[in-house]
């Protein structure tokens, strides 16, 4: 190994620092209205997509006016290990070069995923590899610590010089395909990269790795299982996985399902994980496919979940953040109003960065009218029935918006300047869900209803004006306004 990025740093750290060590005033202690507004400053970009192969793969590549119009402002770009140090002091720069420069061209931020990979002279062999020929790791446990600092350090420094702010350490760790080792393999791994990233850029901000979306509704469903609470477990299941159609009877239904012994990781991976690698992060990613209404859920046992190890305030990303929807019966509007529901929902709760997976092509030919919808090819045969949802497609050498893409753009239209995204309580309708987007220009509330209800909208918010889930203005008496389970915008110009 030559002399080094990390030889030559002067500072050194001693362990896993906290983003407190860092940016604490020691002379004042930040109130918390500080900190909420220091946490926006850090961590912006509420709305990007996870989508690097439709951007700076596909051929012909996203145009600049389809991202514009979409409104995305950010997208991560995976890093991995052989492909950027294929042989021992051998650096090859030029795919993430490449990749950060498209996006910046398109008007996006990167940040970066950090992967080991399986990197043949880097990366260790293992016994499950060589006994199962069909097995195939995305990531192993490096051979030489001081190798993948080295190399981390390394991606950083070109990082920084594009002004990259962003780090994840690996992805969905609970995926033995995706990471071959244990927890406390990782948090080995995370406690060196967080030290290393710091070095280098002490500004960056180093995010865990993201649990997958339906290994999280399990465990979810095992942990209050295993407090005791089966009809809490059971309602959580049934509403976090509707979206994929899963829907157990009764408790022997359930534990079926969630203590199956294939599930070699369950919720004792997941507290392990949390107690080993607290201290060494910035920011905790989620990811998220499944159902609107596991939203507030979902993030409430989170929360509670670092809290019991004792992080708390805790800034929560979601770089892998969409719908999931199956052939039959697939209803693009519906899908996208379901899109609008979590994302505001997500953003009141205080989730930023909130990066929407397009997911893979599949034959949706029942699509109706939408030509970026129908007779798309697939990208992945392992999704050839089921998918996330697709945001924009490429339809005969031209880029479009989907249905659920027009959705998404309006919305992020309206919330990129926003201030304070808050649920406000609507007093006398039942099932009626409402949100207040403030900013300096306007303010917006949205509204939807599980069952169709009227309200007086003139006599609670003035001369608004009526828009719906996909930008178009609505002809309708706000005296006797309708609302539906589609979202619908009401938006005062100040």
């Amino acid at each position: 190994m030559k002399k080094t990025i990390l030889a030559m740093l002067a500072v050194t750290f001693t362990g896993c620092l906290t983003p407190t060590d860092i940016q604490a005033d020691p002379k004042k202690e930040p109130t918390p209205e500080k900190q909420a507004r220091e946490v926006r400053q850090t961590i912006k970009n509420d709305f990007g997509i996870s989508a690097g192969g439709f951007i700076y793969q596909s051929s012909p590549v996203a145009t600049p006016q389809i991202i514009a119009e979409l409104g995305a402002t950010c997208n991560y770009i995976p890093v991995i290990w052989k492909n950027i140090e294929p042989a021992d002091d051998q650096w090859n720069f030029k795919l993430i070069e490449l990749q950060t420069k498209t996006l910046k061209n398109l008007g996006m931020e990167a940040v970066y995923r950090i992967s080991t990979g399986k990197n043949d002279w880097a990366t260790i062999e293992t016994e499950k590899e060589k006994g199962q020929e069909k097995f195939v790791p995305m990531s192993l446990m490096p051979k030489e610590m001081a190798e993948y600092k080295e190399f981390v350090a390394q991606v950083v420094e070109k990082g920084k010089s594009f002004g990259v702010k962003y780090y994840a350490i690996q992805n969905e760790i609970n995926q033995a395909d995706h990471w071959v080792g244990s927890a406390a393999d990782y948090a080995e791994l995370l406690k060196e990269a967080y030290a290393t990233v710091k070095k280098v850029d002490p500004e960056a901000m180093v995010v865990e790795n993201g649990f997958a979306s339906p290994w999280l509704g399990t465990i979810i469903t095992q942990w209050y299982c295993n407090q005791g609470e089966v009809h809490k477990a059971m309602e959580f299941y049934n509403t976090y996985f509707i979206s994929r159609g899963y829907n157990c009877r009764d408790e022997v239904e359930l534990k079926a399902a969630v203590f199956d012994k294939r599930i070699k990781r369950g919720i004792g991976f997941y507290l392990e994980y949390l107690e080993l690698t607290k201290g060494c992060y910035d920011a905790y990613q989620l990811h998220f496919y499944d159902h609107w209404q596991a939203t507030k859920e979902f993030l409430d046992w989170h929360r509670a979940r670092l809290a019991d190890v004792g992080i708390t305030d805790m800034p929560l990303v979601a770089w892998e953040f969409g719908n999931y929807v199956v052939k039959e019966g697939y209803n693009p509007e519906a899908n996208a109003g379901n899109i609008v529901k979590k994302y505001i929902t997500a953003l009141s709760e205080g989730v930023y960065q909130m990066m929407f997976q397009p997911g893979a092509s599949v034959d949706l030919s029942n699509a109706g009218d939408d030509p970026f919808k129908e007779k798309l090819k697939k990208r992945d045969k392992r999704r050839t029935y089921n998918s996330y949802t697709l945001l924009f497609a490429d339809a005969k050498d031209q880029w479009g918006l989907t249905t659920e893409g027009k959705a998404y753009s309006v919305l992020a239209k309206y919330c990129k300047d926003h201030e304070t995204v808050k649920e406000i309580k609507l007093s006398g309708t039942p099932d009626l869900y409402g949100y207040q987007i403030e900013s300096p220009q306007r303010r917006i509330t949205m509204l939807w209803a599980i069952q169709n209800c009227t309200i007086d909208a003139a006599g609670q918010f003035g001369e608004a004006v009526p828009v719906d889930t996909f930008g178009n203005k609505v002809r309708a008496n706000l005296k006797k306004l309708e609302i539906t389970n589609m979202p619908i915008y009401l938006v005062e110009t100040k």
